[in-house]
C-alpha cells in the first residue's frame, strides 16, 4: 500500500529498511485517527491490534532511519492530544532481512537475550520484558535451527524482516529517535567485520 523510501544510499548495497509499529490508546478514536492521518499521510497506515483496547496501531512504510526521524519529528511536534500511552501498548521495529546475514541475526539474537544485558535492554526499551517480549536464553547459532515463538524481544518469524519487540511506546520525539537509532546501531554493531578496515576503525 505504501512505497519504500530511501535517500543517500549506496546503489551497490541493499539499504537497511526499518518498518515501525506504534501502538496507542485513545479516548476519541475517530478524532485521533483523522489527526494522525493528516500528519503521516503517505508514510503510515492505521490498523487494529488485539492487544489494544480502544486505540489503534500506526504502521509505517519501510524507510531508512533518517527518513523516519525526519517524518516523526514533525509528528511529535504536533502529536494529537488524544493519543495515550498505556501499559498494554508498545513500539515494534521491523528490520529488513535482505542486507543481513545469518551471523548478524545470530549476534543480534544473542545480544538482546543475554541475561547480563537485561538491565541495559530494560533501560533502552523503557520497560521490562513481558509476555509480549520475553527474554530467553538464546545463543548466536539459534537462528540456524529455530525461529522460536514470536513473543521474544527479537521475533524471527516474519519472512522478510526481523522484529524488535521490546520498546514501550515513545512519549516524545527524543524517546522515538533513541529507539530508532538503537535499532540501526545494533544492526551495525552486529554486522560482519570488514577485512579492509583496521580493528581500531571497526
Amino acid at each position: 500500500m505504501l512505497s519504500f523510501k530511501a535517500k543517500n544510499v549506496n546503489p551497490k548495497v541493499d539499504p537497511l529498511y526499518l518498518g515501525i509499529e506504534l501502538e496507542y490508546e485513545t479516548d476519541n478514536r475517530d478524532r485521533a485517527k483523522k489527526e494522525v492521518i493528516n500528519l503521516l499521510d503517505g508514510h503510515a497506515i492505521l490498523k487494529s491490534d488485539g492487544s489494544i483496547r480502544n486505540g489503534f496501531e500506526i504502521v509505517t512504510c519501510p524507510a531508512t532511519s533518517d527518513i523516519h526521524l525526519d517524518v516523526f519529528k514533525n509528528f511529535y511536534d504536533h502529536k494529537p492530544k488524544d493519543l495515550k500511552v498505556a501499559e498494554n501498548v508498545g513500539m515494534h521495529i521491523h528490520i529488513s532481512r535482505k542486507p543481513l546475514n545469518t551471523f548478524t541475526i545470530g549476534k543480534m539474537t544473542e545480544f538482546l537475550n543475554r541475561k547480563a544485558n537485561e538491565d541495559f535492554i530494560t533501560h533502552v526499551a523503557g520497560r521490562k520484558p513481558n509476555g509480549y517480549c520475553r527474554l530467553e536464553q538464546r545463543t548466536m547459532t539459534y537462528p540456524l535451527y529455530d525461529k522460536g515463538e514470536r513473543y521474544n524481544v527479537l521475533n524471527l518469524n516474519p519472512q522478510d524482516t526481523i522484529e524488535i519487540r521490546m520498546f514501550s511506546t515513545p512519549k516524545n520525539y527524543e524517546e522515538f529517535a533513541s529507539r530508532v537509532q538503537f535499532a540501526q546501531a545494533l544492526t551495525d554493531y552486529c554486522g560482519p567485520a570488514q577485512l579492509s578496515c583496521s580493528l581500531k576503525e571497526l
